[in-house]
């Protein structure tokens, strides 16, 4: 199955997409996963892939992108980003992808912080931010503009020995 296939199964859901403005196209998917790779090929990081180590399932992605809004006060900034698939929430797998991807922007990047954009509902993605030592700086939350989405910036210190 590909990687398109298989998100657009478990990840383009409604209890997965709550926040976001709901389930997509496939083709809305493939362009998504279009846009990831483009970010990896220019960048050198995007949200990548997160799979069980056992099976190989795709359980959802987590990583590193920049900002894309232009509209928000942390456009082009490092944005750490995750979904997981709704049945395997509450497992852990969110929090070992992210504490990964955290370490490898401190060791690799050089900007002095992380920031993630999180709908301003989702109670669980702000428990996991601050879990992950994120704080909210509520003094950067905004509403988007092209969708009438709110937003909390959450940030964490991403210089190596914080």
């Amino acid at each position: 199955m590909s990687d398109v296939t298989a998100y657009h199964r478990h990840c383009n859901t409604d209890a997965v997409l709550h926040y976001l403005g709901g389930p997509t196209s496939k083709r809305h998917v493939r362009d998504e996963v279009a846009w990831f790779r483009w970010h990896q090929r220019s960048r050198g990081f995007t949200f990548w892939v997160v799979e069980r180590k056992r099976d190989k399932a795709l359980l959802g992605f987590c990583g590193i992108i920049r900002v894309p809004d232009q509209g928000s006060a942390v456009y082009g900034e490092l944005e750490i980003g995750w979904r997981i698939r709704s049945d395997m929430w509450r497992r852990g797998y969110a929090f070992e992808a992210a504490t990964g991807v955290i370490q490898l922007a401190r060791a690799t990047l050089a900007e002095e912080r992380l920031v993630a954009r999180i709908a301003a509902d989702n109670r669980a993605s702000w428990r996991l931010a601050r879990k992950l030592g994120m704080r909210h700086e509520k003094r950067l939350d905004y509403v988007d503009d092209s969708d009438g989405m709110r937003y909390h910036i959450y940030a964490l210190d991403n210089r190596k020995g914080r």
